[in-house]
């Protein structure tokens, strides 16, 4: 299981928490059972790709764009 903390990366607000992406995704997650999602999610956050943010500041940051790719 994923353990990133338990508040938002950007506001501190402790509910409402979601993952975020920094780099576009190249799958869609209701084609997923939630088991197989979590494996996903597991292998987006070692590869650094994963903020968790409360619901605000995950709208807040939009979709990420190919030009957010970190280098």
């Amino acid at each position: 299981m994923i353990a990133m903390g338990n508040e938002c990366m950007k506001c501190g607000q402790d509910f409402d928490l979601e993952f975020h992406h920094t780099v576009p995704r190249q799958w869609t997650a209701a084609k997923y059972a939630s088991q197989r999602r979590q494996v996903i999610y597991e292998r987006d956050y070692i590869a650094g790709e994963l903020e968790l943010l409360c619901s605000s500041c995950n709208k807040t940051a939009g979709k990420p764009t190919d030009d957010d790719t970190p280098f």
